[in-house]
Parts: structure tokens; sequence; C-alpha cells
């Protein structure tokens, strides 16, 4: 079975060029593209969209939606990061979106509204990537972490030119793959980053640092 974008069909996939795949508790499955999000209903077969309307607010914040940058928390709301709108929370229940972008005159805001990567650990933390690093959003407070690459702290996390791909081994520390930096994993005990790259005299190191 093969689904693709259909001009005329607006059940159809709003866009060919697909990011992100998601399956919900509720086993919808939700398509991140270039162009938007759609969620499909599979006893229908049709995909649901959801675009940037400027006139609404609660729509979500960006149509870009890239690699890996769909989750859910434990009250199953769901959360998207963007390519050029943020990052947006989707309440099912209420279906509306609301918005999270970055504002420089507040700290506690994202780094950045270009977002590569997300991932919800164990306690409730909600991790994006993007071109500066990485952002750890405490759900229960609030509150946002910014962790950045500094070249002369080994223990900072790894540059990444393009976002991140991010996931939480068994033991709770989360990994961080990065485009160009190699990979890093958060020592939660320490709060510091371990980093992994290529070295060409170590052959037990990784291969590439892409």
């Amino acid at each position: 079975m093969n689904f693709k974008h259909i001009p005329e069909d607006t059940f159809s996939l709003v866009s060919d060029q697909v990011g992100s795949l998601f399956e919900d508790r509720e086993k919808n499955l939700w398509i991140g593209t270039n162009a938007g999000l759609n969620r499909f209903d599979r006893k229908s077969g049709k995909f649901y969209r959801y675009t940037v309307n400027s006139s609404n607010p609660n729509s979500i914040g960006g149509n870009a939606i890239h690699m890996e940058s769909i989750v859910q928390d434990e009250e199953r709301n769901l959360w998207i990061g963007t390519g050029d709108g943020g990052l947006s929370k989707f309440n099912p229940q209420q279906g509306q979106f609301t918005r999270f972008r970055h504002d420089p005159n507040d700290p506690n805001s994202i780094s950045s509204n270009y977002i590569n990567g997300l991932d919800m650990d164990r306690f409730q933390n909600l991790w994006s990537g993007d071109q500066y690093g990485l952002d750890c959003m405490d759900l229960k407070t609030g509150l946002i972490t910014h962790y950045s690459n500094s070249p002369d702290d080994p223990h900072s996390v790894s540059k990444s030119t393009d976002g991140y791909i991010l996931t939480e081994d068994a033991w709770g520390n989360l990994w961080a793959c990065t485009y160009g930096g190699g990979i890093c994993m958060f020592d939660r005990s320490t709060g510091k980053f371990i980093q992994f790259k290529n070295n060409p005299l170590d052959p037990h190191s990784l291969n590439d640092n892409e």
C-alpha cells in the first residue's frame, strides 16, 4: 500500500517529503513533513492535516518537521519540533496547539526556533536539539536548561551543525548523535557530557564524526 500527496485530495498526505513518524498510545500514526503534520486514521484511511494558520494562534507553530521530532508525554500531549516555528504542544482533548518560541529577552525560552531532534526521558524532561546545542525542559516546572558546546570544555555537549538525534538508554543516560561532532552521552550523576569522536590513531574510536 502506497500513500502520497494528491493535490486535489485534502485527506491525502500534506507532502511527500516525510521527516518523522510517530505512533502514540492511542495507536494514531503521526507523520511530520516539510509542509505540516498529518494524523493517519487507520479506519477511514484518511490523513488529517495540521498546518500553520496565521489567523489562529492555537495552530501548529511551524510546518517543517525534521527527523525524530515528534514525542508524547505522560499526559498524552504530543510535542512537535519544527524547523521554522519552534516547539509546539498538541492537546488532543482540546484539539489545540501551544507554541513555544525563542525570545531573546527571556532566558527561559527555547534556544532556537529551528528544532531538529526531540526525546522525552523517563523523568518527563523534554530534550530538544538545535544548531546551538540541547535544551532540557522540565515539564513539571516549565524550566529550561540550556546546554551548548564549548570548545575548551570536553564535558560540554558535542557540537552539531544541524540538530541532534536523541535517545535514552536503559540506565537513563541520554545519547545525542550529531552532524559532524560524533556522539555524546549525558551522565545524570555528574551533569556532564562524555564525548565520543573519531581518532585516526585509535582503531577503537568512532568510524566517523558524521
